[in-house]
């Protein structure tokens, strides 16, 4: 783009290059040959803004809302995280409307503690359900009746 300041000189501008200025219009034209194309889509710009856009327009977060990030640790069993991806304000506000539905007060543990608690009883066999947590198995009286089977 041309812009003409007040002593009639024009100014050169690379607008995608976050409105780079040159003086003379070969300076510009180096400057935009030296642009690359994105490998996606048509934009080009230099290599530096180039990379910027491929990683916001086409990257792994490109797409907004909400995406699943696993983190592994060596060691302990993988977690699962959603996170907001983007700047939509809607998307955002429903991000923290969903954290704060999880976050660890006493209410929501006492909650998770209790539907813990319900599942496991549910897995349970019902006639065990309702005993002591300890089982009630035969128990040898003496030594002697082992022995007494053995001859």
């Amino acid at each position: 783009t041309v812009n003409h300041t007040l002593e009639q000189q024009p100014i050169y501008t690379c607008q995608v290059c976050q409105n780079l200025e040159f003086h003379t219009q070969q300076a510009w034209q180096e400057h935009v040959s030296s642009h690359v194309q994105c490998s996606h889509c048509s934009f080009t710009a230099s290599k530096k803004i180039t990379h910027a856009h491929f990683l916001s327009a086409h990257g792994k977060f490109s797409s907004g809302g909400f995406q699943q990030v696993a983190v592994n640790i060596p060691g302990f069993k993988p977690q699962f995280f959603q996170v907001c991806v983007g700047n939509d304000p809607e998307e955002i506000k429903k991000w923290i409307d969903e954290r704060r539905k999880n976050y660890p007060t006493r209410v929501n543990i006492m909650r998770k503690q209790s539907k813990s608690t319900k599942s496991n009883q549910d897995s349970i066999p019902s006639n065990i359900a309702g005993s002591s947590t300890s089982c009630n198995l035969p128990k040898k009286t003496t030594n002697d009746d082992d022995n007494s089977n053995k001859n």
